[in-house]
Formats: structure tokens, sequence, C-alpha cells
């Protein structure tokens, strides 16, 4: 590894992942295991930015095997970042049985809220994809409120009229042309914001739909406030 650069690992990373894993890796000492574990992640990372989902689990799950007995314990973050690729993968992949497990793992495991909100919005879509939409609008809304965005419980056409006039006082001069000239949204967290709040959209057409235009003013107000995104 140390006779690699940079470019040379990238390029031939899955290789060298897998041979680390062939020479028994889990036997050296625990800084080596712990170097060998980000080695996972980052194919991990690789894997599931080409959709090779399965890879992406196998690098992933191994990463964290890596880790020690006490992962959530002596290597926090790693462990966070690697079980968030594991239960993306599976929900990517439609395994809602590796989703749901792993997806409580960081749950439990997670020590903030703020470490646990891109479970929850895995969550969230999982429902809504099983078809429980009511189920999804309400742990999408939980998880939205816990990140300072929330909504009425009620929905009338004072509440919708009252987002509609929050959302136009943003509008600046030559924005009403589009959002074309808008920078790009940075803050991965609003970006998550967006994919749940585009979620629950498709939900409350079906279960709530006085919430619908809530959602979609709100997805507009994040995308004025803070960028455009994929969402947008």
């Amino acid at each position: 590894l140390e006779k690699l650069t940079k470019k040379q690992l990238d390029k031939n990373l899955f290789v060298v992942v897998d041979l680390l894993s062939v020479g028994g890796s889990s036997t050296e000492p625990e800084n080596i295991q712990v170097s060998v574990s980000i080695l996972n992640h980052d194919a991990a990372q690789k894997a599931f930015s080409t959709f090779a989902f399965a890879p992406c689990i196998k690098y992933a799950k191994a990463g964290i095997s890596l880790l020690g007995r006490n992962p959530w314990k002596n290597h926090y973050a790693m462990s966070l970042e690697l079980h968030n690729l594991v239960a993306r993968a599976f929900f990517c992949s439609g395994s809602i049985t590796g989703t749901t497990t792993y997806v409580n793992l960081i749950l439990a495991n997670a020590k903030s809220f703020g470490d646990k909100y891109a479970a929850y919005v895995i969550l969230t879509n999982m429902l809504a994809v099983q078809g429980n939409v009511n189920q999804a609008i309400t742990k999408g809304l939980y998880a939205l409120k816990k990140k300072g965005i929330r909504f009425s419980r009620i929905q009338t056409r004072l509440s919708t009229h009252t987002a509609f006039s929050a959302t136009k006082r943003l509008i600046q001069p030559g924005l009403d042309t589009g959002f074309a000239f808008l920078p790009i949204m940075k803050d991965t967290r609003i970006i998550l914001s967006m994919g749940l709040l585009s979620v629950l959209t498709q939900c409350a057409r079906e279960a709530r739909p006085k919430l619908m235009p809530l959602l979609i003013l709100k997805m507009v107000q994040l995308s004025i406030s803070h960028g455009i995104c994929v969402y947008t």
C-alpha cells in the first residue's frame, strides 16, 4: 500500500481491498484493521456510486467487522457511515429485511437525532415503497419536525395561504423567471430533507392531499434559501 500513489490506489481499489481480505487482515493489530476498514468504506462508496449494491454491501459489512467487537463505542463515526451505506444499499437493492435490520441498528446506536436522520429518511422511503403511506407520513413528519421543519397538524386553506405568502416573500426580483440561476445546494442535511419532502409529497397525494401543497411550498422555500438540487 505504501508504494501506491493515491491515483493508483483509487484505480485499483477493489483489487487491493479484495487482496487484503484474502490475506486475513482481521488478525492484524487494531490500527491496521481500522486502516483496512477505511479502505472497505471507500470501496463500498465507490461501488454504491456505480449502482453495484451487492459489492457495496459486501465491502461495508467487511469494514464493520474490522472495527472490532464494539464498533459503535470505539469507532463511532466510521461505524455510522458504514451502517448507513449498508442500509442504503439494501434499500436500493430491494431487501426490506436487510434495510430494516441496519436502520434499526442505526436508530439504536446513533448518539443524536442528527446522526439518525439519514436512517429515518431511508425508513420513510421503505414504508412508502411498501404502500404504508400513512406510516411513512408519520415517520417523515416526525423526522422533519426534529430538524426544525414543522407543519400544522390540521391543514386548511388558511395554512396553505400562509405558506404561499411566506414563499412569495422569499422571491427576489428576477427569480420569477425560474430557478436556473440559483446556486447548487451543498448542505447534505438540506438535500436529505428535500428528498424526504419529495417522498412525502407522493404519499400525501394519496393519503393526505391537503398536506401536499404545504410540502411542495416548503421545497420551494428551501430551494430559494439554500440552492437547487435534484429534488427542486
